[in-house]
């Protein structure tokens, strides 16, 4: 199998594999107990806290541990919305985002033809009762780079608090110092297990909680701890961060490869990317006069695993609303594949995507004609 959706979830290394073991058998007490054993796994989870924090460079903050970077999503906003307060976010931003912003007054600022957030519309969006702004740090279907920074910097003057969907960041680019109040970050895309994520919440921050029935992670995230997740997900962190230029480096170099080859060997094809701000792990490309669907199923009859840029369902091709959004039409945002690198993408791997595409892509063609 030749697997190229490492966007949407990454194996888990064997080295975070080696550190979660023993919490699946010998450390097995439940955290919340006082007896020892339970105390023991406490003290096992605050150390991982302390990591985490200390890889962000967030000794001050909260680190709260949560089953995915939905649920960190939703009580990121949840938690410090209210009633009449306004929220602003962007047009490419994960769904998680986007339908729980409509829970609020809300406003969706547009984008770039390249996938970049418009600044200005944000700044111009903001009103007496906006208490937040959130916008992802790498959009997941098309791989752009947003302007946190810029962002950050007109939400600190007029005190809103800023929040960054940053799943897709961790070993593509740095995440110290991620200029936010509050940080989503999720462990499957990491090399960690599924089901472990964070919240980062600033320290001046109140939350309210959106679920109950316990008191874990300061009476936000009720339920029994996730113990190998988390220790999991702190390791998985602490070895994206280490690798992170070189993996960066090696992406790079994987990506100009492939679109190189594309370009030369499929007719008729196009990019979705900001050269300057773009990811080096997701390719989303469009071959025209060719469903997304149609493509994807041939290449699996292959045993190579990539993902559509549009939503399928069983009777009907929907257009990505990330496509729609940089201005694609409907024939081409439904034209569009995302494949998306990871540490074990090899160029021999690549060569041989390269090949079936081709002819993949001219027997379609050749078909509809």
């Amino acid at each position: 199998m030749i697997y190229l959706d490492y966007a949407a979830a990454t194996p888990v290394s064997t080295e975070v594999m080696e550190v979660m073991r023993p919490y699946l058998s010998t450390h097995f007490a439940n955290p919340a107990s006082m007896h020892l054993a339970g105390s023991k796994v406490k003290d096992e989870i605050e150390k991982a806290r302390s990591k985490v924090a200390s890889i962000l460079s967030r000794k001050s903050d909260k680190i709260l541990f949560f089953s995915s970077g939905t649920h960190s999503i939703n009580l990121a906003i949840q938690g410090v919305m209210r009633k009449n307060d306004h929220v602003i976010t962007s047009s490419i931003e994960h769904k998680a985002v986007l339908e729980t912003c409509t829970r609020f007054s809300h406003t969706i600022a547009g984008v770039s033809s390249k996938g970049i957030v418009n600044v200005n519309a944000i700044q111009k969006a903001i009103n007496k009762n906006t208490k937040l702004i959130s916008v992802q740090y790498i959009n997941n279907e098309i791989g752009t780079i947003q302007p946190l920074r810029a962002i950050y910097k007109i939400a600190k003057k007029k005190g809103i608090l800023f929040h960054v969907d940053a799943c897709q960041a961790p070993g593509i680019v740095s995440i110290k110092n991620i200029p936010a109040d509050l940080i989503t970050l999720n462990g499957s895309k990491i090399y960690g297990p599924k089901g472990s994520a964070v919240l980062v919440v600033n320290n001046k921050v109140t939350l309210k909680p959106i679920l109950f029935g316990g008191g874990q992670e300061e009476e936000l995230v009720p339920g029994t701890l996730n113990v190998p997740a988390i220790i999991g997900f702190a390791k998985a962190l602490e070895i994206s961060e280490q690798k992170q230029k070189k993996n960066a480096m090696k992406l790079e170099s994987l990506r100009s490869y492939f679109i190189t080859r594309v370009h030369k060997n499929v007719e008729n094809v196009f990019v979705n990317e900001h050269k300057a701000k773009q990811a080096p792990h997701i390719i989303s490309i469009g071959c025209r006069g060719v469903l997304a669907e149609d493509i994807i199923n041939h290449l699996g009859s292959q045993h190579i695993m990539v993902s559509a840029g549009s939503a399928c369902t069983s009777d009907e091709v929907k257009a990505s609303h990330v496509l729609r959004a940089i201005g694609l039409s409907s024939h081409d945002a439904n034209s569009v594949v995302r494949i998306s690198l990871g540490r074990n993408t090899s160029r021999k791997e690549l060569d041989v995507v390269v090949k079936k595409l081709t002819m993949i892509v001219k027997s379609l063609r050749k078909v509809k004609l």
